[in-house]
């Protein structure tokens, strides 16, 4: 059996032993994230953003008379060779004016919420999109009907705090621990191993250090080591709260999301470009298990698109529930049009 794999691919072709398979995932210990084509990669509106620049700037270069490309070079010259600072400039200027028509439409308490609500309306971000809910990230995989290969990605956020090194959560349950031994040991965990998750139960407090730990990279002018961090914004809208939604947040710029998560998830170059793959029905077989799996890929075929309608009508998923606004009444009419 493979108990060694931390990047899994899992080839679905099977929805009755995919959803006996997803008994396994407990919401609190992975985030999900439903792409519809699995050829994508893991990118954030920003990253996509600055390529497109970087596209549009290459065919005016090959498209145009010596004296435009000159003008071009120096104008664009940010967009050829880009720096962390100058990203991080930009980031800033875009906050800064969002931030100032902002008040009369939403509540916010930091940075980090600006950012969330800037993804939330459109504009380019370094958060990628995740949900704590395997059948919304399923239900945005299916959402279009095309003839691609959708996939659900899964990450273990647990690798992802500790990614960071020893967070103050950790130190704290430490010190709360042996505090507890002392003052009231009857009312203290039986081993020290449980009275440190004992402490962690409380997710609370890891949100507000990881929010803590973004608020102070917003706000430096030094670049960064690469990482990802896991963020729940401190001021839920309607939509994030129906789709059981949070973020990543990539710690630079100029790196590539998937770079960031190289480095958080300790993978090198081999083991996230060719990573072990299976069928589902290899979980069953005992064949693998996802023991030290810290980052999962399901492949689902298109021809299962008939299986997963039946799927979200029985877990209640709907465009109407995920949005819930006229977004969602306007997304479960296009839906009916199209099937």
């Amino acid at each position: 059996m493979d108990t060694n794999s931390k990047f899994i691919v899992c080839n679905v072709n099977d929805w009755h032993e995919f959803m006996k398979l997803t008994a396994i995932f407990n919401t609190q210990a992975w985030l999900f994230r439903g792409q519809a084509d699995s050829s994508w990669k893991l990118q954030t509106t920003h990253e996509r953003f600055i390529n497109n620049r970087k596209s549009k700037f290459e065919f005016r270069m090959n498209n145009s008379d010596p004296i435009m490309r000159s003008l071009d070079e120096i104008v664009d010259k940010d967009i050829i060779s880009p720096n962390e600072q100058i990203l991080k400039n930009a980031e800033n200027y875009a906050i800064e004016k969002f931030k100032k028509h902002v008040y009369q439409y939403i509540k916010f308490g930091n940075n980090t919420d600006l950012l969330a609500a800037m993804q939330h309306y459109g504009a380019p971000t370094r958060l990628l999109d995740v949900t704590s809910s395997i059948f919304v990230a399923l239900y945005f995989a299916f959402e279009k009907n095309s003839c691609n290969t959708k996939s659900v990605w899964a990450f273990r956020k647990e690798q992802l705090l500790h990614g960071q090194g020893e967070l103050d959560t950790v130190k704290k349950a430490k010190e709360q621990y042996k505090k507890t031994l002392e003052t009231d040991p009857q009312y203290a965990p039986d081993t020290y191993e449980n009275g440190i998750m004992w402490f962690l139960e409380n997710e609370y407090q890891q949100e507000k250090e990881c929010i803590e730990l973004v608020e102070e990279i917003l706000n430096s002018s030094h670049k960064e080591a690469k990482g990802i961090v896991p963020v729940v914004p401190g001021y839920y809208n309607r939509r994030i709260a129906a789709q059981s939604g949070s973020f990543l947040f990539s710690t630079t710029l100029l790196d590539s999301f998937e770079s960031n998560l190289k480095h958080t998830l300790n993978f090198n170059a081999e083991e996230f470009d060719n990573p072990s793959q299976y069928a589902i029905k290899d979980y069953f077989d005992g064949k693998f298990d996802f023991q030290s799996a810290n980052l999962i890929k399901f492949n689902f075929n298109p021809v299962n698109c008939f299986s997963a309608e039946n799927i979200f009508h029985n877990a209640n998923i709907s465009a109407k529930k995920l949005f819930p606004d006229l977004t969602g009444i306007a997304k479960s009419i296009r839906y009916k049009n199209e099937t």
